[in-house]
């Protein structure tokens, strides 16, 4: 496990704050999931959202890599959906399913831009709410992002 004595402030945020430190901080992006066969032994029982949808579930997630790997930091398991799913809204892919081009979801972009913007300006409303809630229960750094928003090209 990490080297923090009582009191101190994590590594990781010591050094986010560019303070000097006895080392790198270590942790990786998506480091609970797939590579943990912990973390499947759990999808064979639970599906996603109900994984991220349940405190209990996302903790134990949370803490897989960190019992594995004495990593630093632990990434709050946490899918960019949890703020919709709080709103109440079941969640439908546009596509259907996960896409890598999200045609159908460009074609609604473009053939009905007031829906768009009205959607997108909703869902940036609950993830500025998130990201704040997500601070006020005690996160020491937040990271917010889109693994697809590089399928946008720059006229999108």
């Amino acid at each position: 496990m990490n080297e923090q004595s009582l009191g101190a402030e994590p590594l990781l945020v010591r050094t986010l704050r560019r303070e000097p430190a006895e080392r790198t901080p270590v942790w990786f992006m998506r480091q609970a999931g797939r590579s943990l066969p912990e973390y499947r032994e759990l999808r064979e029982r639970h599906g996603f959202f109900e994984i991220a949808g349940t405190p209990e579930l996302c903790a134990e997630v949370t803490l897989q890599p960190v019992r594995r790997h004495g990593v630093d930091a632990a990434v709050l398991f946490a899918d960019i959906m949890s703020p919709v799913l709080g709103m109440g809204v079941d969640v439908e892919l546009v596509e259907g399913r996960p896409s890598r081009d999200f045609v159908r979801t460009k074609a609604l972009m473009y053939r009905e831009p007031a829906t768009w913007h009205a959607l997108l300006e909703r869902l940036t409303e609950q993830f500025a709410r998130y990201v704040a809630a997500t601070a006020a229960a005690g996160a020491d750094a937040i990271q917010l992002f889109d693994s697809w928003a590089g399928v946008l090209s720059v006229a999108d």
